[in-house]
């Protein structure tokens, strides 16, 4: 059966009746007939935008595996981490560093670190942690330099390694600033002597990661009598098809955003595809050591949704999209107002309306997503939620010979004078540079 609308009840656009061999409300089959193609076509553009966007954006790829890997190099980061307070290798020089195990191992002898959070006088005889009495005293930031590094676990704390280093912007105090694990360093050049010899290569190892094609199915039938009778609503062939291909991606839209990578069974394998909300890293998995699962903390502000564009905005490609609430969209309009526009551009690609933003570099788009208003709760409302993606680093797997293959008029066995046309998908989510994307929730 299929519902469809009729443009004259009080609520237009809204299913009202249900049309079978028996014509809908008393409408016989020789009064008008409305054509449905265009309600199922606008349902699947509202309900599975994050699906349209990459098809729109020609990121759907073809693969002949149910199981894709692919190889990933991630940049190092501009930052180091503080894995355990600085200690001293006399007196209070405080000059050995303990840097994670991982962070260390990409640290030459000669390289230049800058130590944020402390300044200290010319000859770095006087420190300050306070930026208002550097700034007043003409401090400058100080700056180590690495002139050992131990072996992994050589560090305090679990995981670190001890890492020698020239305090005071090569000034060697007797006494320098201890260097805690609340402050970061910031990575500088490697400085050699004219004539001397050139660090050893540091490359960065390849790291491979995958994602698993799952494989769904819809099935529609249709009786002898169906067929036979020319009923009001009734769906041509051409029409049947497209209402099951669009259920499909609805509810596939459902995997590709919230989905779980994993496997079950053992000789006959049932696949799931993880979606790009797994996907996408707290502060332990980040490079920067800051969560891309960002939680806003407050009622909406302009200088709060600034930061957080600045952080979208870190990695990954200048331009971002979002998949959002309708309070979302409400919250940014208010406070951005004129600064916000309406992109014709891609409200034009897409079909659904657009908004952007340009701040700092980075132009961030959004839409409003109905799945996130229609899965609010009482206790989790996500009606100010906004899933964050860089078109650059995500994609579509197909299966080579199961992109939407339907398969009609098969014969359903277990049912007589009843035959069913079958629509089969196998599909995954290609996601790449977790750092790339984020979800912004706790919005007030």
């Amino acid at each position: 059966m299929a519902v469809i609308s009729d443009p004259q009840v009080a609520n237009p656009g809204q299913p009202s009746y249900v049309a079978d061999i028996l014509g809908v409300g008393g409408i016989t089959t020789v009064q008008r007939k409305y054509a449905l193609s265009d309600l199922i076509i606008w349902n699947n553009r509202r309900l599975a935008k994050f699906d349209w966007f990459l098809r729109q954006n020609l990121k759907k790829e073809e693969v002949d595996d149910v199981e894709v890997r692919y190889i990933a190099r991630r940049e190092m980061s501009v930052t180091v981490s503080i894995g355990a307070d600085s200690t001293s290798s006399t007196g209070t020089k405080n000059d050995l560093f303990h840097i994670p195990d991982g962070e260390a191992a990409q640290l030459k002898v000669g390289d230049i670190l800058f130590v944020a959070g402390v300044w200290h006088n010319n000859d770095a005889s006087t420190y300050t942690t306070d930026k208002a009495t550097a700034m007043a005293n003409g401090y400058i930031l100080e700056s180590v330099e690495v002139t050992a590094i131990g072996a992994a676990g050589s560090g305090s704390g679990t995981g670190n390694t001890q890492v020698t280093v020239v305090r005071g912007s090569g000034n060697d105090p007797t006494s320098a600033q201890q260097v805690t694990t609340t402050m970061k360093l910031l990575r500088g050049n490697t400085v050699l002597t004219e004539g001397g010899t050139v660090p050893d290569p540091y490359d960065i190892s390849a790291s491979w990661d995958y994602n698993y094609l799952q494989l769904v199915s819809k099935t529609l039938g249709e009786t002898d009598t169906s067929r036979a009778v020319n009923y009001y609503g009734k769906l041509t062939k051409e029409q049947r098809r497209q209402l099951k291909v669009r259920e499909l991606l609805r509810e596939s839209e459902s995997h590709l955003i919230w989905g779980h990578r994993r496997s079950s069974g053992s000789n006959k394998l049932k696949l799931f595809t993880g979606g790009i909300f797994e996907y996408i890293p707290t502060a332990s998995d980040a490079l920067d050591g800051v969560s891309r699962r960002i939680d806003y903390g407050g009622a909406a502000n302009v200088r709060r949704t600034l930061e957080i564009l600045e952080l979208i905005g870190r990695e990954g490609s200048d331009r971002k999209m979002g998949f959002c609430g309708s309070g979302f969209d409400q919250e940014m309009q208010i406070m951005f107002d004129n600064r916000v526009i309406i992109n014709d551009e891609l409200s034009t690609k897409y079909g659904w309306t657009v908004r952007s933003l340009e701040y700092g570099g980075i132009e961030f788009s959004w839409t409003v997503h109905p799945l996130f208003d229609r899965m609010s709760t009482t206790g989790a409302d996500l009606s100010k939620d906004c899933l964050v993606v860089d078109p650059e680093f995500v994609g579509l797997y197909v299966l080579t010979t199961l992109d939407l293959q339907v398969r009609e008029n098969v014969p359903d066995k277990s049912k007589s004078h009843e035959m069913v046309d079958e629509v089969t998908y196998q599909f995954g989510l290609k996601r790449e540079f977790p750092d790339a994307h984020a979800y912004i929730y706790g919005m007030l």
